[in-house]
């Protein structure tokens, strides 16, 4: 029987996931951020769309960042 990790995080500058992979034991990553097209097309190749923001992190709404 599998578990949900018992944290959640959020990963920002995450490039095509590397720290979501590593720390999945113990992390859930529920949001993660990229500005680079080709980091942010590895990520979305690896887990899809869902909570993937690709943009400029000087120019996100801080209000649109979940808490984790």
């Amino acid at each position: 029987m599998s578990r949900a990790p018992p944290f959640t995080a959020l990963e920002f500058f995450a490039g095509g996931g590397l720290a979501k992979l590593g720390l999945a034991h113990s992390f859930d990553v529920v949001w993660a951020n990229d500005i680079d097209a080709m980091k942010a097309a590895a990520w979305r190749a690896n887990f899809g769309d869902a909570g993937f923001v690709h943009a400029d992190i000087a120019t996100l709404d801080p209000a649109t960042i979940p808490k984790a």
